[in-house]
């Protein structure tokens, strides 16, 4: 880096303007979904009794919306504290034996299905801008770029809007409708988020060429290699990562220290 700061002081400043940022951007967004349900309340798709209940959502939403604003605000905190990936815990036996399991496994699969879903759209949208965060906050960090948690994901945000919905009971029968409003509200957003974090990194002359480096070789962390990112970027050999330098397999690094990265959706 370029000066002095402390690894404690990236992620610190890298909270404070990721919430800076989020946090307008999440109440706008909820106002915006709450708006959407009154539409909803009033449309001839829904019968009488249906527009009854969407309407009752809407207005839990709305009034809801700082608190709901506050719990995604904590949670995107509380991330920046934990931004490594954690490692894969033990699988309790003793819970593929419990009977209870196949009682919720059914709702918490669909609820899982639903955020893998707004995660694969927010990923393959914004890939470039994550990545870089990423690498770029690897390399401060001095960690290999697959082991750092994007505090500020499209996983970590729906995953605590889902979370906060569900702490409200909101009902389970306009989730779907909740959460398209939300998402399509959401993503454009993140770019903005996205692009104060690079420029900040930028300026400690973190990787300040990386984005154009990815735009050759697409994505090596995010998108899996078998899943094509855009038709008219080129595949090229996976990234390899050195405490001081990217580079691609086969190419002339200086470290044998090289570590191979196998891709993941964040």
């Amino acid at each position: 880096m370029g000066n002095n700061t402390t690894e404690h002081q990236i992620v610190a400043s890298l909270r404070d303007k990721s919430l800076q940022q989020l946090a307008p951007c999440l109440s706008l967004v909820i106002e915006e979904t709450a708006d959407y349900l009154f539409t909803l309340s009033t449309s001839s798709r829904l019968d009488r009794n249906n527009q009854d209940r969407c309407y009752k959502a809407f207005v839990l939403l709305q009034s809801s919306s700082k608190t709901i604003v506050s719990e995604i605000i904590s949670a995107i905190s509380l991330a920046f504290d934990d931004y490594k990936v954690p490692a894969v815990p033990g699988k309790d036996e003793d819970e593929f034996t419990d009977g209870r399991l196949a009682l919720v496994a059914l709702e918490e699969f669909e609820d899982t299905l639903a955020i893998e879903k707004i995660v694969r759209a927010g990923t393959e949208r914004f890939w470039l801008e994550m990545e870089s965060v990423m690498l770029r906050i690897a390399k401060g960090l001095g960690i290999p770029p697959d082991a750092v948690e994007l505090p500020v994901s499209p996983r970590t945000i729906c995953s605590a809007y889902r979370q906060s919905l569900k702490n409200l009971e909101f009902p389970r029968a306009f989730l779907v409708d909740a959460d398209s409003a939300f998402v399509r509200k959401l993503l454009p957003e993140l770019a903005t988020i996205y692009q104060a974090l690079n420029d900040y990194l930028i300026s400690l002359d973190l990787l300040p060429e990386i984005e154009e480096h990815l735009k050759t070789t697409g994505s090596q962390i995010l998108i899996k290699a078998t899943e094509p990112i855009d038709p008219q970027l080129k595949p090229s050999p996976m990234l390899t990562w050195t405490p001081g330098r990217l580079c691609a397999t086969g190419s002339q690094c200086q470290s044998k220290a090289a570590q191979t990265h196998t891709p993941r959706l964040a």
